[in-house]
């Protein structure tokens, strides 16, 4: 039998969120701020109590550090089930190395924990809309993890399409952590116009994610670390 969610909030079904966070407090802001943001939302206090909803009919799924298993492997085992579905990773400001590690693991975003309650539901349904949602802070990690993959061999990977002077510029902003508003704010154009941009890039680099999209392009010399 399925235990009762934690907490219920919102009425949008087709947009149903689950949070799944051990700690009450990071698991109570979440569910109420997407459902101030008219989200159906369903909060879990394990990953136990989550998988079988995870199954279901959910749109997407919010992980913060768990007790009872480790989130990157919870959140790796919910991304191999559903290779489609967003999952959204929260993490604590200075940990860089589970960031990269839940980008690794499938993870479609990754915010921060004291930004989550407030860039929860943007980061929702930028997902759920095919984005990448990282908060901005998360650059300098990325650019580092960039510098020391850069020596990896790009061989049998498919030779890139060239990208407009526009995508060049999109890409450039990745490269420094920007959001996809604050790129849209830099270049005058909307966020779905960047949203248009990115999907653009991912296709014609051959990539899934930022981090693949920006160390193919300072690998092509189309972004440099100072981007």
């Amino acid at each position: 039998m399925l235990r009762r969610p934690v907490l219920v909030a919102g009425n949008e079904a087709s947009a149903r969120v689950i949070v799944v966070a051990s700690a009450m407090p990071a698991k109570v802001s979440l569910v109420k701020a997407l459902g101030r943001g008219k989200l159906a939302v369903q909060g879990f206090a394990s990953a136990g109590e989550a998988r079988s909803e995870v199954d279901g009919s959910v749109a997407i799924v919010v992980v913060d550090p768990l007790v009872d298993v480790d989130a990157i492997d919870f959140l790796r085992s919910v991304t191999r089930k559903r290779s489609t579905l967003p999952v959204v990773a929260v993490v604590s400001r200075g940990d860089n190395q589970r960031v990269i590690a839940a980008i690794r693991a499938g993870a479609r975003g990754c915010l921060y924990v004291d930004e989550a309650p407030d860039g929860i539901v943007a980061a929702v349904r930028e997902a759920v809309d095919g984005g990448r949602p990282m908060s901005n802070g998360m650059a300098p990690l990325f650019l580092e993890h960039i510098r020391a993959s850069a020596r990896r061999s790009s061989v049998g990977r498919p030779a890139a399409r060239p990208l407009t002077e526009r995508e060049r510029a999109v890409l450039g902003h990745m490269a420094r952590g920007l959001s996809y508003e604050d790129t849209g704010i830099a270049l005058g154009v909307s966020v779905n116009t960047v949203r248009t941009y990115v999907r653009a890039i991912y296709e014609k680099l051959d990539v899934a994610s930022r981090t693949e999209a920006v160390l193919l392009g300072m690998k092509l010399g189309i972004v440099t670390s100072n981007s």
